[in-house]
């Protein structure tokens, strides 16, 4: 990991042999590693000039762009990086369409770009009315991706993980159940102990289903082998105070609380416009809005 020293030998190899690809690429991994993300898309971009058709040029590129988009820049379009980012992922694909790694990405962008588009902010006023959002459609071919990856390698566990939360989000709740509980069973001990992340994502999809002790068996198993166990302590204690119902009833975590906090600021909404309004005090006297922000406090 010394990436200064790494990048020092690097440059007085690429002062000697201006295209070397393996020295580029291996550049642009130490921009990568040390966050300078910029400077990685300039030496990806370098790369592809130097090679049209070196397939990780294009996945390089593709990766360092995603990777620049979670670091969440304000000045440039989130969306204009996602669009780059999947343009890159599917020029690698079409030059080396047998690369696993390259279907997994393409499918974590095309997620990413989903959300996206399922914010209100960036979504267009049409959208609103159309039977088939445009956020799900991306979602639909960020699975199919999914699976192409998982076609070239069955066992990767990031691809089952990504897998199991499309099919969440795409409310096919039972089937991504069944991906990660297939995944706990396929594991042998050793392979547990480096995936307890399987047993994080299992636990938190079974705490929106409201079975909280075996989410809680989960949670407890993940953080006896983590390294790193602050997830999985983060779920013992949401599987624990969920055992109370006023806990349920008041966090916006839970599936009832979501719906009784959005219902209370809606009607604290109304409530106040009524108020300024002086409309009439009888469907709204003065004790709603005082409840309504004593439990909204």
């Amino acid at each position: 990991s010394s990436y200064s020293q790494a990048e020092e030998e690097l440059r007085r190899k690429l002062a000697a042999e201006p295209n070397n690809c393996l020295a580029h690429l291996l550049l642009c991994q130490c921009f990568i590693e040390q966050k300078r993300y910029i400077e990685a898309i300039r030496e990806s971009d370098l790369l592809i000039c130097i090679a049209p058709h070196y397939a990780h040029a294009y996945y390089s590129k593709a990766f360092v762009i995603y990777n620049f988009y979670l670091t969440n820049p304000r000045k440039i379009s989130k969306k204009l990086l996602l669009n780059k980012a999947e343009r890159a992922a599917r020029k690698a694909i079409k030059f080396s369409p047998d690369m696993a790694d390259y279907w997994t990405l393409l499918a974590a962008i095309l997620f990413e770009e989903g959300y996206c588009c399922k914010s209100i902010v960036s979504r267009d006023i049409r959208e609103f009315f159309k039977k088939e959002k445009v956020y799900r459609l991306y979602w639909l071919e960020a699975l199919q991706a999914i699976e192409e990856s998982l076609k070239i390698e069955p066992d990767c566990v990031e691809s089952i993980h990504l897998q199991a939360l499309i099919f969440n989000k795409l409310n096919q709740k039972e089937q991504a159940k069944i991906t990660l509980f297939r995944q706990t069973l396929k594991l042998s001990l050793f392979e547990k102990q480096q995936h307890p992340t399987t047993h994080i994502y299992l636990g938190w999809l079974l705490l929106d289903e409201n079975d909280r002790e075996q989410a809680l068996e989960h949670f407890i198993f993940a953080f006896k082998l983590s390294q790193e166990p602050e997830k999985a302590r983060l779920g013992i204690i949401e599987s624990l105070k969920r055992k109370y119902f006023i806990y349920r009833l008041l966090s916006p975590t839970t599936k009832i609380g979501r719906r009784i906090w959005l219902f209370s600021i809606g009607l604290f909404s109304v409530v106040s416009i009524a108020r300024i309004l002086n409309f009439s005090r009888v469907f709204f006297p003065n004790w709603l809005l005082s409840s309504l922000v004593g439990f909204i406090l």
